[in-house]
């Protein structure tokens, strides 16, 4: 279990690295007052970049894995860095808000919160069995396909026997649960909910990372909490949905 958390934790670094090159790609200021905005942004944009990645490389019958898609993603934003560097930056009306030490401080305790809420979530996506019908019969289903066979072009993809579950659903999803299968090297039914759980938890982060550019730091870490403390979005989550 130890080195299955040390794997995932790996990958996830691989997805936040990604995640902080497109904020710089997109000219978001790495310092000053815009930090924790781009730090926040780095997960969430990073997991997704990477799994659009992997789903455009199944698509066309490319292999889904790890090195693969970390060569594929580098590559595209070493292009949309080349344009960007021809677009002058602009962030229109967002700005850093200013507050006081007594709201910092508040912020701060808000977004220590969110972190015991986010471990309580994923610690709940690590036990929960996957015996919901969407869970495993459509989105674990491919993700296992997409472990097993690497793209997109099997019978669980195209035939019509498998109609039942789908077949018009995107794949942007398993493709990101597929990425974690091949961190730890096999298809867990404990495990594969951890990557939907962690994309969670960068929504509500990156709640918070944009929203403080638009209303006071501690009301947007409030919204990010809000966010991951909903009941009903982290039991989807948690059943693989």
């Amino acid at each position: 279990m130890i080195e299955d958390t040390i794997r995932l934790v790996g990958l996830n670094v691989v997805f936040v690295v990604a995640g902080l090159a497109i904020v710089l790609a997109f000219r978001i200021p790495l310092a000053g007052a815009w930090l924790p905005t781009a730090f926040g942004l780095a997960p969430v944009t990073g997991m997704l970049a990477c799994s659009l990645v992997a789903t455009q490389l199944a698509a066309i019958g490319v292999p889904v894995g790890i090195i693969t898609v970390t060569m594929a993603t580098t590559a595209a934003i070493a292009a949309v860095a080349l344009v960007g560097r021809r677009v002058q930056p602009s962030q229109g009306s967002l700005r850093p808000q200013e507050q006081s030490r007594l709201a910092t401080a508040i912020e701060l305790g808000i977004l220590c919160l969110l972190a015991l809420v986010s471990f309580s979530a994923l610690r709940l996506a690590a036990v929960m069995p996957l015996s919901s019908w969407d869970g495993w019969a459509i989105w674990g289903a491919r993700a296992h396909t997409l472990f097993e066979s690497g793209d997109a072009w099997s019978a669980p993809f195209q035939e019509q026997a498998y109609a039942q579950q789908h077949l018009d659903y995107p794949l942007l999803y398993p493709s990101l649960e597929a990425l974690g299968l091949h961190a730890i090297g096999r298809f867990d039914v404990s495990l594969v909910d951890i990557q939907p759980m962690l994309l969670l938890v960068a929504c509500a982060i990156a709640a918070w990372a944009l929203l403080r550019m638009a209303v006071p730091p501690w009301l947007a870490a409030i919204a990010g909490v809000g966010l991951l403390g909903c009941g009903t979005v982290v039991q989807n989550a948690s059943w693989n949905y």
